[in-house]
């Protein structure tokens, strides 16, 4: 087992109007990730922004459920100073 971290996945539809051709990337990075996490029974730290808006769209959040489904999840508030 091992401990695996990621941040910033910023995932979103609309932030790739300007790059079509990458829409779809960052929901792909995170699968390949959370596969990995799955495969080796790692456990995964997400830090920072998994999502580009604050409220996204529904199938972006459905996408990143999907992705995590199957790990252990755990909450921890984020403290500021």
């Amino acid at each position: 087992m091992g401990l695996v971290f990621a941040g910033d996945v910023h995932l979103s539809r609309c932030i790739y109007a300007s790059h079509p051709s990458m829409v779809g990337d960052s929901e792909f990075a995170l699968t390949q990730i959370t596969d990995f996490c799955k495969k080796g029974n790692h456990d995964l730290i997400l830090l920072g922004d998994n999502f580009d808006k604050r409220f996204p769209e529904p199938d972006v959040v459905a996408s990143f459920l999907r992705a995590i489904d199957g790990l252990n999840v755990a909450y921890i508030e984020p403290r500021c100073g």
